[in-house]
């Protein structure tokens, strides 16, 4: 069944209200990328570019990082792809509700799968929804996530270092940690989740010194490999 424009807008209508809670994260962060962006010697358009084909909040402050500290662009170009790893990971987990999906909404949705998405998809993705109103839903949050970024990192940009002494004043940068506690929570009743979290939990305390934020990566891996193993030792018990 193809998407509708009647799906299309329904599905927006139930985006904005289930992201809603998060534009407290996301509006804010993009407002600092903006304004950090622009202190380390980037032009408005550069920043605004960067967020745009980057789109990753930790592969673009990592980056802007190396940028700022004139690190070689394969370097640069490494890290971030590095950090951005995990988006892949959230692509296999949807691969039920992908597949049926036409190929330019998977190219579409493969460019603007965030955080945020993934989790707001497994949610959305638990009811009952027909193909139709699965893609709106998808399409919806996707772009409406995407423009909200755009729209943050161009306003950081105008209000430059002013933005950046009141969101390190304030410690805005909690918004972030708020926001994927909040997502996180729901998984942490499942035992697989809590099992996860915590081996992700104790590789980030471990490898926390590593350059480029590549600790996040780590971790993340050992929090995958802590899974797949224990899922082999059930598997071997059953």
């Amino acid at each position: 069944m193809a998407m509708t424009w009647q799906d299309f807008a329904a599905e927006f209508r139930v985006a904005l209200r289930l992201l809603a809670p998060f534009m407290a994260s996301i509006v804010p962060t993009a407002m600092i990328f903006g304004a950090l962006a622009v202190a380390a010697g980037l032009t408005g358009l550069e920043a605004v570019a960067m967020s745009g084909l980057v789109y990753s909040g930790a592969a673009q402050f990592t980056g802007l990082e190396l940028v700022a500290s004139g690190a070689a662009l394969p370097v640069i170009a490494l890290v971030t792809a590095l950090l951005s790893l995990r988006l892949m990971l959230y692509g296999i987990a949807l691969i039920d509700h992908i597949r049926p999906m036409p190929g330019w909404l998977k190219a579409v949705l493969a460019f603007l799968m965030v955080d945020t998405i993934f989790f707001l998809a497994k949610l959305r993705f638990s009811e009952p929804l027909s193909p139709g109103r699965r893609n709106a839903f998808f399409l919806a949050v996707s772009l409406i996530t995407y423009v909200s970024w755009l729209i943050g990192t161009a306003a950081g940009v105008v209000l430059g270092d002013r933005l950046a002494v009141v969101g390190r004043d304030l410690g805005l940068d909690f918004l972030a940690y708020a926001c994927f506690a909040g997502l996180l929570a729901p998984y942490l009743r499942l035992r697989g989740g809590a099992a996860a979290a915590l081996a992700a939990a104790a590789g980030l305390v471990i490898f926390r010194d590593l350059p480029h934020n590549l600790g996040l990566l780590l971790s993340c891996a050992t929090a995958v490999a802590a899974v797949m193993a224990g899922r082999r030792i059930v598997g071997r018990r059953a």
